[in-house]
């Protein structure tokens, strides 16, 4: 479907409890009823569902309304609103993004960009569940930056959404530590506290293959779990600061690598949300932080992981109301929230190597599937 002329009025809003769906869009995709007709088009964003430490427990929490239009602020609520005049077409370069707009508020940094519909690779059951795009769709892709860390991540891009086990394992006895989904001032880890006796242990870390969408260039990536040994920690005193256990290049059946970080340290405080109480440390003895990487790609940002991001698309002349979600994907360039729609929103458009010669966000980055610096992003 090729739209001539499609205008939109765009608010985005930070709010309320969303679920992540698989790819309905897909199959039901809103028909505009005529060339003329007007939309309005809400972003909703909750902030990141994974434990929080103490330093992060009051980050990222508080609704906040944003439009992405030249004479908004990038702070507080704005209440503006922006027709655009669609120019777009089905006519994109294949190697090119539509910038939309980059804000930042409240600690994060938020970019939008869209491009050619991409087909996407969902795991599932073991099984790599292929979702093709439908012709004319564009793919929509937002990225969420952290931007209350002073210090960029040290290393490869951190891989999110996997199911880390750390097996604490002496010639007697093993005993089996599930990790959470952790953000705190040091940005994403898997982590949990223990009780551990004191002694000598072999600590093995096993990771399930990562729950995101992929693309193309990933979908045959991280499909089997990975698996690496630390031997030899001796836990024999009160930890009293974290203590780096070591770092392992993890090669798993289909010949990935992922670099492994394991760290041990003293119990740590979790909340679950804002105003939350403590997560009791009972009778824990010991704190361990496992952090993936993936080797290929070099840090430049922390992302904000664990979010639950929607579109909602009101037509104005029907008041209907259809809603997509945004599905956590990981791109050639990193991770970012994307669907593909059949609408668009105009911009700027640039080639690939354009777009990398310049930069949005504090410090410039590029927004094309991944982020290249500390809140820009170059999306793809």
């Amino acid at each position: 479907m090729k739209i001539k002329s499609l205008s939109f009025l765009v608010t985005f809003v930070f709010a309320g409890v969303l679920f992540l769906t698989s790819c309905e869009s897909e199959e039901n995709p809103m028909e505009p009823n005529n060339e003329d007709a007007s939309y309005t088009m809400n972003l909703h964003i909750e902030p990141t569902t994974a434990l929080r430490t103490a330093d992060t427990q009051d980050s990222w929490t508080d609704p906040v309304e944003i439009a992405f239009n030249d004479s908004s602020a990038g702070t507080g609520k704005i209440a503006s609103l922006m027709k655009i005049q669609h120019t777009g077409g089905d006519s994109l370069p294949s190697d090119s993004v539509m910038y939309i707009g980059s804000r930042h508020t409240r600690g994060m940094d938020i970019t939008a960009a869209y491009g050619n519909g991409r087909d996407m690779w969902q795991h599932q059951n073991g099984m790599m569940e292929h979702h093709r795009h439908q012709e004319g769709a564009h793919h929509y892709q937002i990225q969420i930056l952290d931007e209350t860390m002073t210090e960029g991540p040290k290393g490869g891009m951190t891989i999110p959404y996997s199911q880390v086990t750390l097996f604490a394992m002496t010639d007697s006895d093993t005993t089996e530590i599930l990790l959470e989904h952790v953000h705190g001032g040091h940005g994403f880890r898997y982590e949990s506290n223990a009780e551990l006796p004191l002694g000598t242990y072999d600590l093995k870390v096993i990771a399930q293959p990562p729950d995101f969408y992929r693309t193309s260039e990933t979908s045959s990536r991280w499909t089997e779990e990975v698996s690496t040994t630390f031997s030899a920690y001796h836990f024999d005193a009160e930890l009293t600061s974290p203590d780096s256990i070591g770092e392992n290049f993890a090669v798993n059946a289909d010949d990935d690598s992922m670099l492994v970080g394991l760290t041990a340290g003293p119990v740590e405080t979790y909340y679950e949300n804002r105003g939350a109480d403590e997560i009791s440390t009972e009778g824990k003895t010991i704190n361990f932080s496992v952090n993936l990487e993936d080797p290929s790609l070099t840090a430049g940002a922390h992302y904000m992981y664990d979010s639950h991001v929607s579109i909602s698309i009101e037509d104005e002349t029907t008041g209907e109301t259809e809603t997509h979600t945004l599905n956590p994907t990981y791109g050639p360039h990193g991770f970012y929230f994307g669907e593909n729609l059949q609408f668009e929103l105009p911009g700027e458009v640039m080639s690939r190597e354009e777009h990398m010669m310049g930069g949005h966000g504090p410090g410039g980055g590029h927004m094309g599937g991944g982020m290249n610096g500390p809140g820009g992003g170059m999306m793809r």
